[in-house]
């Protein structure tokens, strides 16, 4: 796929675990890339070169200012994203800095590649469902791929409710 120019730039939100080691090399890469193609915006946490024109955000604005969220990290970073994207409907493309790479399909030697079918809109959209966690009509937690239920350290049992698709499934 080759690039070429577009009349609305994409709004792309480069979210990185900064505890991995290439993770800021990897958004100043992206960065890179993207410049001049999209505007892109990262979190307070996570800065980059001052030569990169790079919008900060807050965690709780970026969602609402984007069209995308590139997640840089392993798995797991692209877990602890996915709600608050799935919540603002901003898809996610996960960039593989893990060692097992599930959900971040892209790996390193990929980025420019998958970055230009990204600008032209060359890509197919995978929907994910949310898991909902509901404790005691209160909490409410949501989820991408498992959601743990134990005991807290002085209670005895606990009761659970499984619905799918609003219906009771076990109690």
């Amino acid at each position: 796929v080759e690039w070429r120019p577009i009349m609305n730039m994409k709004n792309i939100a480069v979210l990185a675990n900064t505890t991995k080691e290439k993770s800021i090399a990897t958004a100043e890469r992206i960065a890179d890339f993207l410049m001049g193609k999209a505007c892109l915006y990262m979190t307070d946490d996570c800065r980059i070169s001052d030569k990169y024109d790079v919008t900060y955000m807050s965690q709780n604005e970026i969602y609402n200012a984007v069209d995308i969220a590139i997640v840089i990290g392993g798995d797991g970073t692209l877990l602890r994203y996915a709600t608050p994207c799935a919540k603002a409907k901003v898809p996610v493309l996960g960039i593989n800095l893990g060692t097992v790479g599930f959900l971040t399909e892209v790996e390193l030697d990929d980025i420019e590649t998958s970055l230009t079918a990204l600008l032209c809109d060359e890509y197919i959209k995978e929907e994910r469902m949310l898991l909902k966690a509901c404790i005691n009509d209160n909490e409410t937690y949501h989820a991408l791929n498992d959601i743990v239920v134990a005991k807290r350290d002085h209670e005895q049992l606990i009761n659970v409710d499984l619905y799918a698709g609003g219906e009771l499934v076990y109690h």
